[in-house]
């Protein structure tokens, strides 16, 4: 492996968070840089209060103080399904469309039906959303709410061209992070694209391994039989979890996630964990790592906006505690032996928007459907909304700004053909990964190493969460059952399968 596009990089790991985007987390980042240079916030974005009437009142952009009301912003959730991302796109959708499922995806890109959008989903624990809130995007520095994201991002690269895969929910949109596809499903003898939560969920009883697409996990294993293959002992690929992986909802994962060995681990496990494997020196090639999604097993720390319950009720999620993980596996990678740090690409990203604004209209994509899968439905023909991201490794200069060399930005896909060319996987997994621009000429190994300390890491401390008051009169009622179409609804459903019972008592989850 001469022709590294990564020169020393051994291991690549990925952080992924949940439902932000990249002007709400990162759009502040560098205020004094004009557009052409880092497109962020100029502070003047604004989006209208009815998005289908040209007189409306206009909402602008605006940073919130640094305190927990802004750390849990916005609640309730945001919309997420396809329908709502259209809206939030294309601007214009009536009620009477919307109520139908069935807002405009053609026409002009405009970004400026955030608000309104927002404005029309459902109260959470008596609250309901307000719209300007959707506008609010993060200060960065020691005194702002993301302080170790922006000093990370600061410190090491950033791309303002990173979108999602798909304009869609976080599980197809994690599958192709997994397998360079959303997935699809037979319906009518017809197979159509998998586009929100529900569809997969409501055809399985148990999710997990429901997913059957050839992932990159596959193609590591393949790569790693090789002879000549540089690592050989070295476990190709592991997945590490806060409380529930959702990356077992591919079965390959699935079926590698055993009691007693297997490649599916807790992240804090003492023996088997991401920590442990950085101080043992048993770093695998490819590590992905899961955030605490619920409370069940500690504190969510996914960021996604909403409730923390694992039937979707409050305490909020706190984009604090997605800063904690983030500087807690910073540091481990950081103090690791044996140099292991130099030879480790760490990539924090997210994997939707989760509704939030961003400024930049998503452009045409390449299907990562064979044209003679005659797919249904949306032909994931267009990206998502862009999504924040860092990259990190002391040979990434302070303060870059990372673009693909052509039109074609970067997405999820990314990760997988950076992987394949990296590290000698083969053929890619589809048509999009085979068009994906890869992380070439990200590490530049001849300018002297990045000398920034974790010991500079912004101290600060995450006060506690809780919901927001209710108005005044309003009868708030817990739910009993997450809405279906969220990722704690999956998770409970692949707590209840019998398939899983083991695991569950292993983790010592509580029956639900």
């Amino acid at each position: 492996m001469t022709d590294q596009i990564l020169p020393g990089i051994e291991h690549v790991v990925v952080l992924m968070f949940e439902n932000r985007s990249f002007d709400n987390v990162l759009g502040g980042l560098y205020p004094n840089k004009p557009q052409s240079e880092y497109n962020g916030l100029t502070g003047n974005e604004t989006n209208p209060k009815g998005a289908c009437n040209p007189n409306a009142d206009t909402v602008k952009v605006f940073q919130g103080p640094t305190n927990i009301e802004t750390m849990v912003m916005p609640f309730p959730d945001p919309g997420e399904l396809f329908n709502d991302m259209n809206e939030q796109q294309f601007g214009c959708c009536t009620l009477a469309q919307y109520n139908d499922g069935q807002c405009p995806d053609t026409g002009t890109v405009n970004m400026q039906g955030f608000v309104d959008n927002y404005g029309r989903q459902p109260l959470s624990d008596g609250v309901g959303p307000n719209p300007p809130n959707i506008m609010q995007y993060y200060a960065p520095g020691p005194d702002g709410c993301v302080p170790v994201t922006s000093a990370l991002a600061q410190a090491y690269g950033v791309s303002d061209q990173w979108h999602a895969s798909g304009p869609v929910q976080t599980l197809a949109n994690r599958f192709f992070v997994h397998c360079a596809t959303p997935s699809t499903y037979v319906e009518n003898n017809q197979t159509v694209a998998l586009l929100n939560n529900t569809e997969l969920t409501s055809r399985h009883k148990d999710p997990d391994g429901s997913v059957s697409n050839k992932s990159v996990y596959e193609l590591l294993d393949q790569a790693a039989q090789n002879s000549n293959w540089p690592w050989p002992g070295r476990t190709p690929w592991k997945v590490y979890f806060g409380d529930w992986p959702l990356a077992a909802l591919v079965k390959y994962v699935d079926d590698n996630w055993g009691l007693i060995g297997g490649r599916v681990h807790l992240m804090d496990d003492p023996l088997t964990g991401f920590f442990h494997d950085l101080k043992a020196n048993k770093l695998p090639t490819y590590s992905f790592l899961e955030p605490h999604y619920t409370n069940l097993l500690g504190t969510a720390s996914s960021n996604h906006p909403g409730g923390a319950d694992i039937s979707g009720n409050g305490p909020p999620i706190s984009i604090c505690q997605g800063e904690k993980l983030l500087a807690k596996v910073y540091k481990a990678l950081h103090n690791a032996p044996n140099n292991l740090f130099e030879k480790t690409l760490l990539i924090v990203t997210y994997d939707e928007h989760g509704g939030c604004y961003d400024h930049v209209p998503p452009p045409a994509a390449v299907s990562p459907f064979p044209t003679e899968l005659n797919v249904q439905g949306f032909n994931f023909d267009r990206y998502g909304v862009r999504v924040p991201n860092i990259f990190i490794n002391p040979f990434i200069q302070p303060g870059t700004i990372f673009r693909p060399s052509g039109s074609t930005p970067f997405d999820h896909t990314s990760i997988i053909a950076t992987l394949r060319a990296q590290f000698g996987l083969g053929d890619p997994l589809t048509p999009r990964d085979a068009q994906a621009p890869t992380f070439a000429g990200l590490i530049n190994p001849a300018k002297p190493p990045n000398t920034f300390s974790p010991t500079e890491l912004p101290k600060f401390t995450c006060p506690k969460s809780k919901s927001p008051k209710p108005a005044a009169g309003v009868k708030v009622t817990r739910r009993k059952e997450p809405r279906p179409d969220t990722i704690t609804a999956v998770i409970k459903q692949a707590l209840r399968s019998p398939k899983n019972e083991l695991r569950v008592k292993a983790l010592q989850l509580p029956k639900l």
